[in-house]
């Protein structure tokens, strides 16, 4: 479902505002670039730091 719903809202913006999506695209890359000048242990170091974080949020979710 989720999968759709983004492909809805891609073929929404193509038709109504194209340059978003070359926008979002250039910081795409810009993001993927940029990890990509760190070395290895960094990239390891904030990808655990992110799972670690990411565990934590979960935790503070309310349920009921």
């Amino acid at each position: 479902m989720l999968a759709e719903d983004l492909r809805a809202v891609r073929a929404l913006l193509a038709e109504r505002d194209p340059e978003l999506l070359d926008a979002v695209a250039e910081v795409d890359r810009t993001l993927i670039h940029a990890w990509l000048l760190r070395d290895p242990w960094e990239r390891a170091q904030c990808s655990f730091e992110t799972a670690a974080g990411i565990a934590e949020l979960k935790t503070w979710r309310r349920t009921g």
